[in-house]
């Protein structure tokens, strides 16, 4: 196994464990959603409480009758606790995705160390514009000719390791921005919003990762 293979098994690890990172995130971000309603739903109880009571007593201290309903502000806190502590925790998985990326640019300009810039450039821009169309039926076309067709060359494991890093790399700044924008007032239906697109991960296109795993998946076969 040359080089180039050994760099590009290393850079298919790292994304392997980066898709196991974005569901972690996804599980954290739908918890956030979850106690944010719930934080909602409390808040709402803790003010309709304190309007029945200054309605029915309005001649006497409000403090003398908020006691029996302090329970409302202390489930109210709970939950803002929680959300305090989700948002961390995505914030912590930002920064563990951002040092998996710098890990990937390490690995791939290691193994382009020896190529020019300009003949990289020509290698990734002809990759990407004979999989710009692809669909999946087209890319699985594409696996089985890879198969069949035996060794794949230094500018396909190069470029293939360039169109995923810059596809994570996307998926990431869109990561950030929901992070950043999460707040108190992030509506429900666009909070909801934020929890599908997370999921969906549209700037990654998961059949070009499944073509690449499948040529780690040669590589392995080729080494028994």
């Amino acid at each position: 196994m040359g080089e180039i293979e050994e760099s590009f098994k290393l850079f298919m690890d790292w994304v392997v464990f980066l898709n196991g990172l974005h569901k972690l995130g996804q599980q954290i971000l739908q918890e956030y959603a979850k106690h944010l309603e719930a934080y909602r739903r409390a808040k709402s109880e803790e003010a309709e409480y304190i309007t029945r009571v200054v309605a029915s007593a309005p001649s006497h201290h409000l403090s003398d009758y908020l006691g029996p309903g302090g329970w409302l502000e202390g489930t109210s806190r709970t939950f803002a606790a929680k959300l305090d502590s989700a948002t961390t925790r995505l914030w912590i998985y930002l920064n563990e995705v951002h040092d998996c990326l710098d890990h990937l640019t390490g690995i791939s300009k290691d193994a382009i160390k020896e190529q020019s810039e300009n003949d990289v450039t020509v290698q990734l821009e002809r990759f990407s514009l004979s999989v710009a169309g692809e669909d999946e039926v087209e890319a699985e076309r594409a696996r089985q000719n890879d198969h069949q067709s035996g060794r794949i060359s230094f500018s396909e494991y190069s470029s293939m390791m360039a169109l995923i890093y810059n596809m994570l790399q996307e998926d990431y700044e869109m990561q950030r921005k929901i992070v950043e924008a999460l707040g108190l007032d992030t509506p429900s239906d666009v909070l909801k919003k934020y929890c599908s697109v997370w999921a969906e991960q549209p700037c990654v296109k998961s059949y070009m990762i499944d073509r690449a795993r499948s040529w780690v998946e040669d590589l392995d076969q080729s080494m028994h």
